[in-house]
């Protein structure tokens, strides 16, 4: 590698340059937002460990760096599809691929959760350029009547907010449903914010073919990169 002197005209291109070296950088960093407790249309239990597990191998292979929050139903392959590549082809450097960020637990008091979770959140996001979205949504029990149902999971909407101004490249797998579906509706009616989406709209919203959505999802987010 032979590096050269880059000359600047004064002190205020020095800021920008190391802004563009930092926004650079993280575009080599996806953070994967989902969860899953149940699935619906063509997506099963087996499906989406398939597809999560073979998205992030596929992320590690093309030297992406993953950060995980360890979701419900996708934690566990996205970890078994990343050291799948890094121990085959990454020579074991795990730190340099691979980012766990399981939530903490056990808090006494419901404000004291939502209050450490809200930057634990932002933490999590602050190194990373690219964020996909996939299924999210949980159980939720009733306090009152202790009746279960399914909602669209808070936390993904929360990671949504904060990638969305902090200006991430956001990639939601409407397909997948959910609040991935409910923040790729959103997005799409902003076009022109998201114009790096324009060719993959329809394949992002419609498409369950496993091989075919992670190879556009590869795809945008090579786009992304300055080499």
């Amino acid at each position: 590698m032979v590096y050269r002197p880059f000359f600047v005209e004064s002190y205020d291109e020095i800021t920008t340059i190391l802004l563009e070296i930092e926004r650079a950088v993280k575009m080599n960093n996806v953070f994967i937002s989902g969860s899953a407790y149940e699935y619906n249309g063509v997506w099963n239990e087996g499906r989406a460990e398939e597809f999560s597990r073979k998205l992030a191998k596929q992320l590690i292979c093309e030297n992406f760096r993953i950060t995980s929050g360890f979701g419900l139903g996708i934690g566990s392959a996205i970890l078994n599809g990343a050291l799948d590549e890094i121990y085959v082809s990454k020579f074991k450097h795990m730190d340099e691929y691979l980012c766990l960020r399981p939530f903490p637990k056990n808090f006494s008091k419901e404000e004291e959760k939502k209050e450490r979770h809200a930057k634990y959140r932002k933490d999590m996001l602050q190194d990373v350029g690219i964020v996909v979205f996939l299924f999210g949504n949980k159980l939720q029990t009733n306090d009152m009547t202790g009746e279960n149902h399914t909602i669209n999971s808070n936390g993904c909407r929360e990671e949504f907010e904060i990638a969305k101004q902090d200006g991430k490249i956001i990639i939601p797998l409407g397909s997948t449903g959910y609040m991935a579906k409910e923040i790729f509706d959103e997005i799409k009616n902003d076009k022109e914010r998201y114009s790096y989406l324009r060719p993959y709209w329809d394949v992002l919203e419609t498409e369950t073919d496993i091989d075919r959505l992670i190879q556009v999802v590869i795809k945008i987010a090579k786009e992304q990169r300055v080499y």
